[in-house]
């Protein structure tokens, strides 16, 4: 039989079951006191994922299954999604009001790929052995302990470098796209009153409002679909104007594509930034600046571009000039090109009014030096005239 001496108990350990016996207590909590509010909260998670199975609570003995190792950098790898799963343990029991206070790699046992959080004697919950939440001893202070989130501390590094930096990132983004929906159109963010402009596209944030009006989910499924058609290259893409993500993503969940997201909009960066961490996009990255300015600038090239309603801002805060420049560089850095934007007959508050319908459109892409254009989707954006979703090809050599 195993065993191993804590602070307050000693764990002996007999096939798949572990004895946690209680001897001693912290300051002027006794040991029947940490004994009791650990046995009430594995009374309340029963049957859940993610926590100790309690099998018997009998003063100072509490009997439970084994539920693995500790976290260590050897076994962390076989962990399958540890932020998420670790997220989802930490929203139930904040769904149950209770406050774990001590969430390090110590208390975390890794099983069968699954993640079990342990040690709850100095939990807070109401009812509990503390007079107040700031009464109870911790290591580390949970991200719902209060709007500061973590302690800079040693466990916030830790844990944060080996694999729990999703505790944060998920109150984070969750923060960020509530205030995006909350807020409205302010400060130059790219938001619609109560919602964003694109939706995110991941099931976690799906209560997250798009405007109704903006087809993102039509328009990739065109292009999603004209690239399987006709089995376009798209290792690498381009996303000009990528707001929080919404094609950035859905490039690399249907491709595996590497894409890089150019988005001028800080605010709308960060978050998307914030969705790639925490669900471990490697091959998505994202940099703030301008589209027009990042173009004219790289020497990269791409096997496909997105300028989707991105080309009518860069024509309003740049030169007529510039801006064909910039299309005559993307002709050259590219061989796909997905271009969308407005034009006068779309009846939009953002025309480029020297464009005056699809024909001129068209035009000006031939000029830039793209071959072989086709519109492939019409979307009647803002109860407005059409707007019509092109694909071009650009460079072959590239």
């Amino acid at each position: 039989m195993k065993m191993r001496i804590g602070r307050t108990k000693v764990l002996f350990f007999e096939n798949d079951v572990v004895y946690k016996v209680y001897y001693g207590g912290y300051g002027r909590w006794t040991s029947q006191m940490l004994f009791e509010n650990y046995s009430r909260i594995l009374d309340w998670v029963k049957g859940l994922d993610g926590f100790e199975q309690l099998i018997e609570a009998s003063y100072p003995v509490l009997k439970v299954k084994y539920a693995g190792e500790l976290v260590k950098d050897d076994n962390i790898s076989s962990v399958i999604s540890p932020g998420p799963q670790i997220t989802q343990i930490l929203e139930t029991l904040e769904s149950l009001n209770i406050k774990h206070r001590d969430v390090i790699p110590g208390n975390l046992l890794v099983k069968d790929s699954k993640l079990t959080l342990v040690d709850y004697e100095y939990s807070f919950f109401p009812g509990c052995i503390f007079i107040d939440e700031e009464e109870a001893p911790y290591g580390l202070a949970g991200p719902f302990k209060s709007e500061k989130g973590f302690d800079d501390s040693f466990s916030f590094h830790e844990i944060w470098r080996g694999f729990g930096r999703e505790l944060v990132l998920k109150k984070d983004i969750t923060k960020k796209i509530s205030l995006i929906a909350s807020e409205g159109y302010k400060d130059g963010s790219s938001v619609w009153q109560g919602v964003t402009f694109h939706p995110i596209p991941f099931d976690d944030f799906s209560s997250v409002r798009s405007h109704k009006k903006i087809p993102c989910h039509a328009e990739y499924t065109a292009i999603k679909n004209f690239i399987e058609e006709k089995k376009i290259e798209k290792d690498s893409v381009l996303d000009l104007g990528s707001n929080v993500g919404f094609f950035s993503f859905s490039f690399n969940r249907d491709f595996d594509s590497t894409v890089l997201g150019i988005e001028k909009d800080a605010f709308n960066e960060q978050v998307a930034r914030l969705l790639a961490l925490f669900y471990e996009k490697r091959r998505v990255t994202f940099e703030i600046g301008d589209a027009l300015e990042y173009v004219l600038a790289t020497d990269k090239v791409f096997d496909i571009v997105l300028c989707l309603n991105t080309h009518m801002w860069m024509y309003k805060q740049h030169t007529a000039e510039k801006t064909m420049q910039m299309m005559k560089k993307l002709a050259k850095m590219t061989r796909h090109l997905f271009f969308q934007t407005a034009h006068a007959e779309s009846a939009s508050m953002y025309t480029v009014n020297e464009l005056k319908n699809k024909e001129e459109l068209i035009n000006y892409l031939k000029e830039a030096g793209f071959e072989n254009i086709e519109p492939i989707f019409e979307s009647n954006l803002h109860d407005r005239k059409l707007r019509i979703l092109f694909y071009a090809e650009g460079d072959k050599r590239n």
